[in-house]
Order: C-alpha cells, then structure tokens, then sequence
C-alpha cells in the first residue's frame, strides 16, 4: 500500500480543480458503500501517456486527458463517480444490484477501451475490484483494484482485469526476487565472470532460436536471461528491478561478452535486449567496442519508445552500433503506439513485429491486414521482419508467407547453452 498511500497524500495538489480528487471520491464511495449492494471499483490508466506526451506534445497530452474525462462521463450514467486521480489515471465507482450485473457494466466499458483522438489511437487499461467481495472499505479496495491495474498493464493495452488474490501473491514473489539479486551483488556475483560462459547459482543465459520462413531453418538466436534460485525465473519478472540499480551495467557488459563469444563459436548471429538506460548512455557501444570481434554478429535489439524519448542521442547510438557492423532490431513493433514513418528516419535493419499482433490473426482480419503491410513496407525499404509469438499452425502458416523470420514456442523454446548446442549440432 505504500506507493498507493503516497498517491493519495501527494495527488490533489496535481489536479484541475473541476476534476473530483482522490480524497474526495474515495470519501464519496464510503457514503455510497453503506447503503450499496455491490460496487464496481475501476481504476482506469492511459497506456503509455508519457509516450504520447514524448511523440505529440504536453499540451496535446492534456487536450487528450480532458477528452478522456469528457467521454467517460458521456459514456457512463449520471450517478456513477469518475475523477482524475493521477496525470494520467482515473477512478470510476459504479454501484449495482447484483453481482451478475458486474460483468454488463464491465461489457460496456470494454466498449470503449480504445478510440481514436484526432490522431492518436488511445488504450485504456483497467483494474477491478468489486466491493463487498473484495474488500469493505475504499483504501481496501482501491489497493485491490491497483493490483489487477498492474496485472492488466502486463496483458495488454486495453485490457481489463478483475482482482484476484493471485495478484498479490506475484507481488510477494517480485520481493523474492529483490532479495535474490541483492544477495547475487552481496556476494560478488561476477566471480565467474571471466569463464567463457557466465554461470552461477542465480543468473544464467538461454538462447531461443529464430528461423527463416522459407525452409523453417534456424538462422540466429536470441539471448534470454534467467534467475536460477528455487524456481527459474524470465527476465520480464526481474529486469525492471536490474534497470533501476548499476548493477545493470555489469549485467548487461556480461550479457555483451557471453554473447560475443557464443556468436563467434557457434558462427551464428545473437540478439541481445539491452535497457533504455545503456542504450542512451552509450555504454552498449563502449562494451560492443571492447568485445566485440571479427566474426561476431550480434544484433542489438531495442523497443521504439526508448528511441523516440530522446531522438538525437538515440540516433547517434545507433549510428554508433552500425559503424561497428551490429544490426539494429526495432523490438515489439505494433504494440501500443508503432510509428511507420520512423522506420524511414533511423539506421534499422530489422523489425520484430509484436506477438500481440500475431495472437490476434486468427480472430481479427485487421491484425492480419496490419501485419501484411508492415511486411510490405519493411521489405520496400529493405529492412527484414520477424514475427514473434509464433504458437499455432495457422499463425505459422499466415506468417510465414508475409514475415522473413519466425520466432515462437512452435518451433522453438528457449534453451539452455548445453541444450541448444545439442539440438543444433553445434560445438
């Protein structure tokens, strides 16, 4: 409750005066609550609105916000609650008569979960928890409903999800992991590190295979990190946790060497991720620069909005990486807000078309409509595209046709360095 608490002390001075603040809605629901039934508890989030603020404008940003408010408000009865209670989240409170009702009133939000503002394509994100079943009081449940907010975020960008206990026992489970990478640095972590492969009790590397889609072949691998405590943990559980400490510099100058060497040795080309932080700061150059040899491919894989934060010093690291011989891969392009125009500005060789765009191609014509012409543009100006996220047959068979890559748990997991060698014949 503790970042939730410091949004409710800090919040009100941030707000328009005409917008309900988060101490006065959460005083309106406790007076509606005594007499309610059931309640709807929604905590409402812009995906990426500092992204747009970035990409449009501030004073668009909030042109955007007041739109927001204006259209839930004409969207939703008279009596429902709605307030602002964060530059970009809201808290609507809507009472029913029963628990059945829950899921027509969350039907229509669905509704509207995307629209169009002029020329931005608008996501909002929802956490939901339903009073008396989740909790008795507001800070109750507004705690709740930010557990499933969170859950949502990692789902999709209009997605919305009902609280469930489950939430915050991930939430314990993220702590666990805190503690396993602060006792990793305590003891000295990089003890192996001048071994050829990196390995110790906590992290370790995994190589998931990209094929090309025209014999269904491997061409390259991706390098994926892992914890190895009790459980082996992907690196979408910790590496928010690593970005935020310097630890990040040594992991991600690691992740370099190991990955150098394996493309050396097994003379194929790796992709590494590498964070917003070392990409601006040019340290993936300076560790590149240092390991980096003849006969090493390595491709740098970043995500558009890291580029689009801070342009010019993006397109100079960039520029940097390529004089270097690294490819450059524009990661999860068609999630949220992908802009086709930069493809034409930037020095990419690759682009990695999201897996939420490939699950939806069997259910919507749209995805696959989109997904063609993302191809088509790619291959007009000669860049490459993978498609990621690649489970069923009839993905495969659709993409296959359009992309120049595949990637996905249908014709690959990822693998340990001994199993990948194994599989693939390599030494």
């Amino acid at each position: 409750m503790g970042e939730d608490s410091e949004l409710i002390k800090n919040v009100d001075k941030n707000l328009y005066p005409e917008v309900l603040t988060i101490k006065k809605i959460l005083f309106e629901v406790s007076e509606r609550i005594k007499t309610a039934k059931v309640g709807i508890f929604i905590r409402m989030d812009v995906f990426e609105m500092g992204y747009i603020n970035i990409k449009y404008g501030f004073e668009k940003g909030k042109r955007l916000i007041e739109e927001i408010e204006r259209f839930l408000r004409q969207n939703l009865r008279k009596e429902d609650l709605i307030g602002r209670i964060g530059p970009d989240e809201f808290l609507i409170f809507i009472e029913v008569k029963r628990k059945e009702d829950v899921f027509s009133v969350l039907k229509r939000i669905e509704n509207f979960s995307s629209f169009k503002f002029e020329d931005i394509n608008v996501f909002l994100t929802s956490g939901v928890s339903i009073y008396p079943f989740d909790g008795v009081n507001p800070l109750e449940l507004f705690e709740k409903a930010g557990f499933a907010l969170k859950e949502a975020k990692n789902i999709a960008p209009n997605a919305i999800v009902l609280y469930d206990k489950k939430f915050e026992d991930k939430i314990l489970e993220t702590l666990k992991i805190q503690t396993i990478i602060k006792e990793a640095i305590d003891i000295n972590l990089f003890k192996f590190y001048y071994q050829p492969i990196f390995s110790s009790k906590f992290f370790r590397f995994y190589y998931q295979p990209i094929f090309s889609s025209k014999d269904l072949k491997p061409c390259s691998a991706e390098a994926l990190a892992r914890i190895a405590s009790d459980n082996l943990y992907t690196a979408s559980e910790f590496i928010h946790l690593l970005e935020v400490h310097p630890f990040i510099y040594k992991f991600e100058e690691n992740l370099v060497k190991v990955s150098t060497f394996k493309s050396k040795n097994w003379n194929i080309p790796i992709h590494i991720n590498v964070s917003e932080k070392t990409f601006i700061e040019g340290k993936i150059v300076e560790n590149l620069k240092k390991y980096i040899k003849a006969g090493c491919k390595i491709t740098v894989e970043i995500v558009e909005r890291v580029i689009i934060k801070d342009f010019k010093r993006a397109i100079k690291t960039l520029e940097e990486l390529k004089s270097l011989g690294v490819k450059i891969a524009i990661d999860d392009f068609g999630k949220g807000y992908s802009n086709l125009s930069l493809l034409s500005e930037i020095p990419v060789d690759i682009v990695k078309i999201d897996m939420s765009l490939t699950r939806k191609i069997n259910e919507n014509e749209k995805a696959k409509v989109l997904i063609e012409s993302i191809a088509e543009l790619c291959r007009k100006l000669g860049i490459k595209t993978v498609a990621e996220g690649v489970e069923t047959e009839e993905e495969l068979n659709f993409l296959k046709e359009h992309c120049d890559y595949l990637q996905g748990y249908l014709l690959g997991k990822p693998l340990s360095q001994d199993e990948f060698e194994e599989k693939f014949k390599l030494k």
